[in-house]
């Protein structure tokens, strides 16, 4: 399973970039159609990420579960309010950061 999340992990850091420049060039018609395609991967992500919670935090990560949430609902209410100036911080700053982070975990546990 975590073999799976990790190339969804890849497969989201090569496709965020373009996403977080449509946003921000407001260029909304077509990225609203790829975010709702990538919203269900990056809720398994984030649902696998605190599922493994604990396991991470024993290998010295500290993953605060309130502010890994605020990420989710920050995203979420980007997206279902059309608000794209918070969608694309919330993506760039945010869930891009979480995202590499949880590739570095993964590959420290030699998943790749």
């Amino acid at each position: 399973m975590e073999k799976e999340i990790y190339g969804e992990v890849i497969e989201m850091l090569k496709c965020l970039p373009e996403i977080i420049l449509q946003l921000r060039k407001n260029e909304t018609g077509e990225v609203y159609k790829r975010l709702q395609k990538c919203m269900p991967k990056l809720n398994k992500i984030y649902t696998n990420l605190l599922a493994h919670k604990a396991e991470y935090e024993e290998m010295g990560v500290e993953l605060p579960q309130d502010v890994i949430l605020a990420q989710i609902n920050n995203m979420i209410d980007g997206f279902e309010y059309k608000d794209t100036i918070k969608l694309a911080d919330t993506l760039e700053y945010e869930v891009s950061n979480m995202l590499v982070l949880y590739k570095d975990i993964l590959e420290e546990k030699g998943i790749q």
